[in-house]
């Protein structure tokens, strides 16, 4: 049988957000949420339920640890999930790091839920993913555009 929703994990320390995005993410896409986590460490500890997902939706500060902190481990763990950055930050320093990191998508939580969702659909169809918003954020986001070449913009940079 042919699946057609999207399986996804969500990895915010605040759980009204983890909330919000499955009761919105539902209603705008045929998705199954496999699980929702408080911190890495917990994501981690479940390496079977992050396995079934197609995505996580990461937010980059959760507490006392960072995203980052976990992210090898995280590859390792699950090397076939996408990985999308769901956060309120954007600074040039980070945008920089998730590129290189080989992180899939990059959306601000100021950006509308139909972003999020173009994020997902074109993830999992093989395409990176950094919202508009998060670009428009950047102190100098033409030199970043510039380090990693012509191509890099239009296969990074996505609007919905």
């Amino acid at each position: 049988m042919l699946r057609t929703s999207v399986r996804i994990a969500i990895v915010d320390d605040q759980r009204m957000i983890q909330d919000s995005l499955a009761s919105a993410l539902g209603c705008s896409l045929a998705v199954e949420l496999v699980g929702a986590y408080c911190s890495g460490r917990a994501l981690l500890a479940e390496p079977d339920v992050i396995n079934r997902a197609d995505v996580a939706l990461i937010d980059l500060n959760l507490g006392a640890e960072q995203a980052f902190d976990f992210l090898p481990e995280l590859r390792r763990v699950a090397p076939a999930v996408k990985l999308i950055w769901v956060t309120s930050v954007a600074t040039e320093f980070l945008l920089n790091r998730v590129l290189k990191s080989g992180l899939e998508g990059f959306v601000h939580k100021t950006d509308p839920i139909s972003v999020l969702v173009t994020a997902i659909e074109r993830v999992i169809s093989g395409h990176n993913f950094v919202s508009e918003a998060a670009w428009k954020m950047q102190s100098r986001c033409a030199g970043i555009e510039h380090e990693l070449g012509a191509a890099a913009p239009r296969k990074y940079h996505g609007t919905a």
